[in-house]
């Protein structure tokens, strides 16, 4: 079982080829304020909310273009926490971001993503699981903005640990749009390492879609990582994935519990994974 859903996610991957003319359009289709080498006017205090044309600049260009002169010296960096670039950059628009910039403290952030019609990974017409979970990536964004990348200066990258999702409803068809209220509760620290704990609820139309609960994101150095690795393999020998339904207030849910990795456990989950289970 697990063969096929490797076999699936493959498949789904082959599709989004970045030299396909689809995605050369859509590029095309953006606006020139979000390529990298024509960054926005520089800003004294950080942005509150954001149209995709500026995600996607934070995505391919420099971090103070869209967030200002506080966060210039990250440019200067090996790395920087991003969101990612396209197909995967999933955040349409940034509606309002809360918290102290560079505090290290708590925040909020409220994202959309829009289910078009067409879009490259429509599954029978409805968002897939795994897209539907990643497209609430901003918790990267949000990190980024609270001030990790002064403190790790470029020398950790971002690697998710752990996390519950449960889903409420069905998986949003096209035409749809996903409301995604994302919080990151705290930051702390294991020696060396920078690590925080995040979670977030997501609804279509004001009903509840999925809620996300127990995340936990580390940031990790080049030495570090291959700790992280021998996790991983040792998670995949030996797979901890429970799916199941319970009743919630009369409506059927799925939930998925991992204890290593939920973002790749959930990118092998096709859409059927969901769908195949009777969804009032």
């Amino acid at each position: 079982q697990m063969t096929a859903l490797v076999e699936f996610q493959n498949q789904m991957l082959q599709s989004v080829n970045l030299g396909d003319t689809e995605f050369d359009v859509f590029s095309e289709d953006v606006s020139d304020n979000s390529s990298s080498d024509k960054p926005f006017e520089m800003l004294l205090t950080p942005p509150r909310t954001l149209d995709r044309n500026a995600c996607l600049h934070y995505a391919r260009g420099n971090i103070a273009g869209v967030l200002g002169s506080m966060y210039a010296e990250i440019d200067a960096y090996p790395t920087r926490v991003r969101l990612p670039d396209e197909p995967l950059m999933l955040v349409d628009r940034i509606l309002a971001i809360e918290g102290e910039p560079c505090s290290m403290g708590s925040g909020r952030i409220i994202t959309e993503h829009d289910v078009l019609p067409g879009a490259w990974y429509l599954d029978h017409g409805r968002i897939p699981t795994c897209i539907a979970v990643e497209s609430g990536q901003a918790d990267l964004f949000l990190s980024g903005f609270l001030g990790i990348d002064h403190k790790t200066k470029g020398l950790a990258v971002y690697r998710l640990l752990d996390a519950e999702v449960t889903f409420h409803r069905s998986l949003p068809v096209e035409g749809e749009v996903i409301h995604y209220d994302i919080r990151i509760d705290r930051f702390f620290r294991h020696n060396d390492t920078y690590l925080f704990r995040f979670w977030y609820d997501a609804t279509v139309n004001g009903e509840p879609f999925m809620a996300m609960r127990e995340g936990c994101a580390g940031f990790f150095t080049e030495e570090a990582l291959p700790f992280f690795e021998i996790l991983n393999s040792q998670f995949w020998s030996h797979p901890r994935i429970v799916i199941y339904s319970t009743n919630i207030h009369r409506s059927r849910a799925i939930s998925v519990r991992t204890t290593i990795s939920c973002r790749i456990i959930i990118l092998l989950l096709p859409a059927f994974a969901v769908t195949s289970t009777s969804i009032a």
